[in-house]
């Protein structure tokens, strides 16, 4: 599927994660994998606790880190993307 401003994300609820210095830790222990997100995705990841718009977080975001909207837009869409692929986020249909 691919991503839209109205796609809606969540993030995987089974990752044992953690806070540090504005970084997100993250152990899927299911894979054995460790992940660790950026101040920026760890807001992403903050916001999509509960199923969130894309076009949301990216409004959030352009706010929060006064960042360019089409730099903010490819970024976050590259980061949604590998939290997709990487199963560490889904798809709210």
């Amino acid at each position: 599927m691919a991503l839209t401003l109205s796609t809606r994300i969540v993030r995987n609820p089974d990752l044992v994660q953690t806070e540090l210095n504005q970084h997100t830790m993250m152990m899927s222990v299911e894979a054995g994998r460790y992940y660790s997100l950026n101040a920026s995705g760890s807001r992403i990841w903050q916001l999509i606790e509960e199923p969130a718009l894309i076009a949301d977080i990216l409004s959030t975001l352009e706010r929060e880190f006064e960042v360019e909207p089409a730099r903010c837009r490819a970024e976050t869409m590259r980061l949604v993307e590998s939290l997709l692929a990487s199963e560490l986020a889904s798809i709210v249909e």
